[in-house]
């Protein structure tokens, strides 16, 4: 599943290394291919170890916002060809994010599904909203 970004996304990074995402189609981590309600903090002043970041949420820091998150790497890759200078941004300052089973949370504000995931006719049912637990 893809996502394309309609507006600039929240967050600490500069007005203009944020914009640079705006018109970009980006594929959603397979595993979270529906919007998510994950704790979230800032790719500045957030945790940068897995240490912290475990600390981070036992200590319940961090607002939970509902988004789409999308592997840095593979999206700051995407973003190069279009803005080198904010890829640029993002590889310098936030190193962090860079790691295996990190990401980036594009609030669901900023972005439209392009492709959403299909429903094969061979499922039993369709799932209805009502049988979905909350976490």
């Amino acid at each position: 599943m893809n996502i394309r970004i309609v507006k600039r996304p929240v967050g600490e990074a500069p007005d203009d290394v944020r914009d640079a995402w705006i018109g970009l189609s980006l594929p959603v981590v397979p595993h979270f291919s529906h919007i998510v309600k994950s704790p979230s903090s800032g790719v500045l002043s957030g945790p940068r170890t897995r240490l912290a970041k475990w600390f981070h949420r036992l200590l319940g820091r961090g607002r939970r916002k509902p988004g789409y998150i999308v592997d840095t790497a593979a999206a700051v890759h995407l973003l190069e060809k279009r803005n080198p200078r904010a890829a640029e941004w993002w590889r310098t300052n936030t190193p962090h994010l860079f790691q295996p089973g990190r990401g980036l949370l594009f609030d669901r504000e900023c972005c439209v599904v392009e492709d959403p995931p299909f429903k094969t006719a061979t499922s039993p049912r369709t799932q209805n909203p009502e049988d979905s637990q909350q976490s």
